[in-house]
Formats: C-alpha cells, sequence, structure tokens
C-alpha cells in the first residue's frame, strides 16, 4: 500500500482531455533537446526512477480528500527528462497508461467493463508527457497471465494487504482493440472477476481452462457417488504434465520397506541392521505435502485471492510424482516451494477458508477439479 502522505494533484491524460490543459508542457522539439535523468524525488518524500509504477491523482479529485487507491490514475515512467529555466531543474516525464476497465468501456463499447477486478487495468499504447508535480507515489503493477500455472502471487484484491494493481490485456487505443481477446475460457467465456467469481482448473495440457464454479454445477458437471478419500486421489492423479491420470493406487498398496529404525528385523541376521516393514509408498510421504496435492486448483478473492492456489498445487503433485516414480527424493526446502511460496495454500493453512465445493469434473476431460 502507498505511503499515506499528502496527494498531489496530477496532469490529466492526453486522451480524455486536451493538450493543453497540461500548461508549460514541452514540445517535442524542446523534449528532444531536454536533458535525461534517471530519478526525481517530490517534495524529499518519494522518489521516482525510469521503469516505476506510479499511481497519479485523477483530473478533478480533491488532494485534501483523495480517492481510494483503486480510482487512482496509473502509468509506467517511460523517461525522464529536465530543462533549466531561471536556473532551476523543471523535471517532466513521459508516462504510458494504463486504462481503467472504465475506461476501455468508453472506447470499445462490447467491452464489458463488469468482468475485471477492482485493481484491474489495461495496458494502452497512450503516452503523455507530464509534471514531476503530478506523481502520488511509486505502487506495484503486475502481469497476470491466465494459462501459466506457474504464475506468481498477485496482491490486487480487496482483502489483500499491501494491494497493487494487475494487467491481463494490451489495448491498442487508436485501433481500438484489445490483445488477448476479452473472453474467458469457461463454457459462458465471461471472463474471470477476481472479486466475484470463484474459478477451478482442469490441468491436463489439453485442456488448461479455467471454470466457473456455478457454471459447472449448474451444467452438472459434478462426479457422482465418491468418497472423500476417491474425491482427493481423483485430484490427486489429475497431472499437470500429462493428459493420462497419474496412477496414484498403484502406490497405495503396502510394499515392504527397510524401516528408518535400527535393529533385528527379518532377514537381517545376528548383525545390526534395518528391519523390513510393509508400508504404502504415499504413505511415506510429508502428510501436508499429500494434503496441498489433493486441492482442488481454484482461484477467486474467496478462495485465496487473484492468482489461486496453482502455483502450490501443481508444484506439489510434481514433487509427489516424482517421488513415488523414484525419480526425485521430496526435496528438503519443498515447504518453502509449495506452501510458503503461495498465498493461497498459506493463508488456507493459517485461517482455512468456509469453502464447501462440490466434487467437480472437467467438461471436457471428466478429470477432477
Amino acid at each position: 500500500m502507498p505511503r499515506k502522505h499528502r496527494f498531489r494533484l496530477t496532469m490529466p491524460k492526453k486522451s480524455l482531455v486536451q493538450r493543453n490543459r497540461n500548461a508549460g508542457a514541452p514540445s517535442d522539439a524542446e523534449w528532444e533537446r531536454m536533458e535525461v535523468i534517471a530519478a526525481f524525488q517530490v517534495d524529499d518524500e518519494q522518489k521516482f526512477k525510469k521503469g516505476d509504477f506510479a499511481i497519479l491523482l485523477p483530473d478533478m479529485a480533491d488532494p485534501d480528500n483523495p480517492p481510494r487507491l483503486h480510482e487512482f490514475w496509473v502509468g509506467i515512467l517511460r523517461d525522464i527528462r529536465a530543462r533549466h529555466i531561471h536556473g532551476e531543474n523543471d523535471v517532466w516525464v513521459r508516462v504510458q497508461w494504463f486504462y481503467s476497465p472504465d475506461d476501455v468501456k468508453s472506447l470499445i463499447k462490447s467491452f464489458d467493463a463488469s468482468t475485471c477486478g477492482r485493481y484491474e487495468r489495461v495496458l494502452s499504447d497512450d503516452f503523455t508527457i507530464v509534471s514531476l508535480t503530478c506523481f502520488s507515489d511509486v505502487i506495484s503493477v503486475k502481469e497476470y497471465v491466465e494459462s501459466n500455472i506457474d504464475q506468481e502471487d498477485i496482491y490486487a484484491c480487496e482483502r489483500d494487504q499491501d494491494t497493487g494493481f494487475f494487467y491481463r490485456y494490451d489495448l491498442e487505443h487508436r485501433a481500438r482493440t484489445i490483445n488477448p481477446k476479452h473472453i474467458g475460457t469457461c463454457l459462458c467465456s465471461i471472463p474471470y472477476n477476481p472479486d466475484k467469481d470463484i474459478m477451478h482448473l482442469c490441468p491436463h495440457p489439453s485442456c488448461r481452462r479455467w471454470y466457473h464454479r456455478t457454471c459447472l454445477v449448474i451444467r452438472g458437471s459434478i462426479e457422482s457417488k465418491v468418497t472423500k478419500r476417491e474425491r482427493e486421489d481423483s485430484l490427486l492423479s489429475s497431472s499437470p504434465d500429462s493428459d493420462e491420470p497419474f496412477p496414484v493406487a498403484a502406490y497405495q498398496h503396502p510394499v515392504p520397506m527397510p524401516s528408518p529404525k535400527k535393529g533385528r528385523g527379518p532377514g537381517t541376521g545376528r548383525g545390526k541392521g534395518k528391519s523390513i516393514v510393509h508400508v504404502s509408498p504415499l504413505a511415506t510421504l510429508p502428510e501436508d505435502l499429500l494434503e496441498t496435492a489433493r486441492l482442488p486448483i481454484v482461484k477467486g478473492a474467496k478462495v485465496g485471492g487473484l492468482v489461486g492456489n496453482v502455483r502450490g498445487v501443481v508444484a506439489a503433485r510434481r514433487i509427489v510424482y516424482a517421488a513415488l516414480e523414484g525419480r526425485e527424493p521430496v526435496p528438503k526446502g519443498w515447504r518453502e516451494k509449495v506452501i510458503d511460496g503461495c498465498k493461497a495454500i498459506r493463508e488456507e493453512a493459517a485461517y482455512g477458508w468456509e469453502d464447501e465445493a462440490p466434487p467437480l469434473k472437467c467438461p471436457q476431460c471428466q478429470g477432477a477439479i
């Protein structure tokens, strides 16, 4: 969250108001002659540098009564230059704008702003030169690629602390086109709104689609007559790297294994050695690792956040598969990668989510999701 200090007046976006409102801005010819600088400070408080994401107070907003964070304008500092006037540095910044969903709606009538998150922006190809006095604070803005199962966490929901912004679309504002297309992967084709929706992912490579929970229930994509353990094993077998289910059942039967405790045992003779015990390979794995691998892959503010638990669950399943197949033992640092490194799983473990989902299945491959 930006530090709480007195917000400054901002210049309006070039595409929404006339450029002559930006009084004193250098001409294109002047801009080319100005000195390139790496950074600047405003009132000796916040330092801004090239490449930073920043929030700017909207035009007509009251700096003494600033709006809520999601109502600020957002831009990238692409170039910073200074000219010398009466012995003083006059600093100006070339900003690339992120449009709000409502801004995009004003350009593209078919764009549905209601399917965007409150802290979502759209990266445009619209640039404006603005004064250093326009900037309020540095902010986090991260790209969200919904098809990326290794997507890093993004704190951009109302309930998040240290909230930033995110984007998943690019806008060509003169051509009035959005890339990628503003269409969801669910049966309904409605895009994901992290503030409202709960989505389930089928991780199989040939599917790799997110579905609204409500759409799956309405369609009847629900497994019938399954026990809790059968459901968990079905989820565990849903591989992110193969369209074939992982053979979980093959690792549930007890097999002879060396006991970790030393002592006399069958076949050890008189010497000291490890006794032989019969356990299932699954039972040798860390319990909380298995619990994570058996979770459905979900996302949404109500179940852990914008990105959800996809990265942690996928990592857990890969570790389990490798250990069971004898390719690689469970790494010592698995918890940091699977639980501590995934916001949704970390918070679920700490607080729990009141989330009673039916045993859903993928409409395409019929696998558990």
